[in-house]
């Protein structure tokens, strides 16, 4: 992994950035255990004092978590939350299908990014600009972390602890969505890409302007598009 000198301005914000994108490009991965705070600071060339202030807004924000004792690690975003969800709640993976999780996302995310758009932080609506960067990157793998990463920011921004862990479940479950969409964009939606981009970015201006209504609004077109897709997906089938 490469890290880069910092600029003397917004010292911990940079650090920030530099480690948010390793960790969205794939670089740094959930479970890696970050260098020292000594290190850290030798490779950023800056003081300890920063790095362990973006350090613990990076822990804040769910991207890293310290083990006393052992160091700091890249967090596993929400694969803890998302396992004790399904063990809690008893949940067998072959009673739910991809189409059920698209639907009941449909019923949730929308009020979620209501919550988000009233209650979201400064930082938040920062991380949520990022992800829209790199979702609209060439790197693929990039865009699908990327994706998958902004609609788990949008449920950390709900402030609501019950319904992010519910929104990281039914993500984690669909993650096979991106995939089966991915493959038929080009076939069946050829200007779907383009699109797509637009409606994250109406989803994070409405956001940034805090107007709950058509936060709301947007991503349940947006979610709604998805299951379009995923109805195309099944009808294809059946004509095999």
């Amino acid at each position: 992994m490469k890290f880069e000198p910092i600029q003397k301005n917004r010292i911990s914000e940079q650090i920030i950035d530099q480690i948010y994108s390793l960790i969205i490009s794939g670089n740094l991965k959930p479970g890696d255990k970050m260098p020292s705070e000594r290190k850290l600071s030798e490779k950023f060339e800056v003081s300890r004092n920063s790095i362990r202030e973006a350090i613990r807004i990076l822990e804040m924000l769910g991207f890293l978590v310290s083990k006393r004792g052992d160091g700091t690690y890249i967090a596993e975003m929400s694969e803890d939350i998302f396992e004790g969800y399904v063990s809690d709640h008893n949940i067998n993976f072959k009673d739910v299908n991809v189409y059920e999780a698209i639907e009941a996302r449909l019923m949730v995310e929308p009020r979620i990014v209501r919550l988000a758009a009233k209650r979201r932080n400064l930082k938040q609506l920062q991380i949520l600009k990022k992800l829209v960067e790199n979702i609209e990157g060439e790197e693929k793998e990039e865009k699908d972390n990327a994706n998958l990463h902004f609609h788990r920011m949008l449920a950390q921004a709900s402030q609501n602890s019950a319904l992010e862990a519910t929104l990281n479940f039914l993500i984690n479950y669909s993650k096979e969505v991106a995939k089966k969409s991915h493959r038929i964009d080009d076939n069946y939606f050829p200007y779907r890409k383009k699109v797509k981009t637009k409606e994250h970015r109406n989803i994070v201006k409405a956001i940034e302007e805090k107007d709950a209504d058509k936060a709301e609004q947007l991503m349940y077109e947006h979610l709604n598009n998805v299951k379009i897709k995923i109805e195309t997906i099944e009808h294809e089938k059946t004509k095999v």
